[in-house]
């Protein structure tokens, strides 16, 4: 993960987007674990 990965899921979640879809982009690289903490701040 970088930087600019986590402003991107954040900046997703602002605009409304679902978790769900939103880590589907992100499974390869991180556990929904630590994708949730990264979306929930």
């Amino acid at each position: 993960m970088t930087e600019q990965d986590v402003y991107q899921i954040r900046l997703r979640r602002k605009n409304g987007e679902n978790i769900r879809e939103v880590y589907k982009d992100y499974s390869n690289k991180l556990t929904y674990g630590s994708f949730t903490n990264i979306w929930s701040y």
